[in-house]
């Protein structure tokens, strides 16, 4: 887990499957003003975003492409 912290409206997510039209993932940190929590699957429609800084890697994605969270 890294120290890095996502942008307003932003979050970072771990990817467990991804097809040509969806991305499932978990929330692993959330940016200031999402209605989402660290832990929740989530369905991704949209785009996905790789932060690289040296050795950290994380994926973060604009709440507005989550388009459903599974129970």
């Amino acid at each position: 887990m890294s120290n890095l912290f996502p942008p307003d409206h932003r979050v970072f997510i771990e990817i467990e499957n991804k097809t040509s039209r969806q991305i499932d993932a978990v929330i692993t940190k959330v940016g200031n003003f999402c209605d989402f929590e660290v832990g929740q699957r989530v369905c991704i429609v949209g785009k996905v975003d790789k932060v690289e800084l040296q050795d950290v890697t994380e994926y973060s994605v604009h709440e507005r492409f989550i388009v459903m969270v599974y129970e």
